[in-house]
């Protein structure tokens, strides 16, 4: 069976590029029960522990398979639901895996089942198909979603950011003003000590000249 090759570009303005992500669903291998199984295997961005909970929660609502395995007191590497009828695969009872697990590209993702204990489903059964088909589908919900509430609150941080360069911008203005009103002052009070200095140096200038004839006058009258 042909590799999936899953695109989710999510067109939200100038997030576009930033938020798009590439998901490759492959045809691999897992292991379990001390041999190796078929499994759909791929990786994506979110944490394991947002993914648990998102294809835990999906299964449940759109399906009505419950996995075990995560939930408020546990978070299990292998989510499992063992003896159930999957209905959207098959009538027939089937154990339901799916390994999730933190790993070099994101988060790895390996979904597998069987019918009996050694009767594991492979590309060559059409039930295989349908659960890639389910994979598909809860990527493409979860993924847009994950993707969508990223985009929103880079949104509110530039508009965050944006409001704090206004406010800095308007302070920076108001000092500015303020700078420029004390310039003023400082200019007036220099032109005012210029003034006062040239008054006080006429002053002295006069009180010398008068202190010169008051000598004169002095001498003049014999006065010692």
């Amino acid at each position: 069976m042909k590799n999936y090759i899953l695109l989710l570009i999510l067109t939200f303005g100038l997030f576009t590029s930033a938020f798009a992500q590439v998901v490759h669903l492959e045809d691999g291998r897992v292991e379990h029960e001390n041999d190796f199984r078929p499994c759909i295997t791929l990786s994506v961005a979110p944490s394991p522990k947002k993914v648990k909970k998102e294809w835990t929660n999906f299964l449940d609502d759109r399906y009505g398979v419950e996995l075990d395995g995560y939930g408020t007191f546990s978070s299990e590497d292998l989510l499992h639901a063992e003896g159930v009828v999957f209905e959207a695969v098959s009538f027939n009872k089937m154990d339901f895996y799916t390994n999730v697990v933190a790993g070099d590209k994101g988060t790895e993702i390996k979904v597998f089942a069987r019918f009996g204990y050694n009767s594991y489903i492979g590309n060559k059964n059409k039930e295989y198909g349908v659960i890639k088909d389910i994979v598909v589908e809860f990527l493409s919900d979860f993924l847009h979603e994950y993707y969508k509430d990223k985009i929103e609150t880079a949104e509110k941080e530039v508009k965050k950011l944006m409001k704090r360069k206004k406010r800095i911008s308007s302070s920076i203005e108001s000092n500015s003003d303020r700078i420029i009103k004390l310039n003023n002052e400082i200019e007036k009070l220099m032109e005012i000590e210029t003034t006062t200095n040239s008054e006080i140096g006429n002053a002295e200038e006069i009180l010398g000249s008068q202190q010169n004839e008051f000598s004169k006058l002095k001498k003049q009258l014999g006065i010692m």
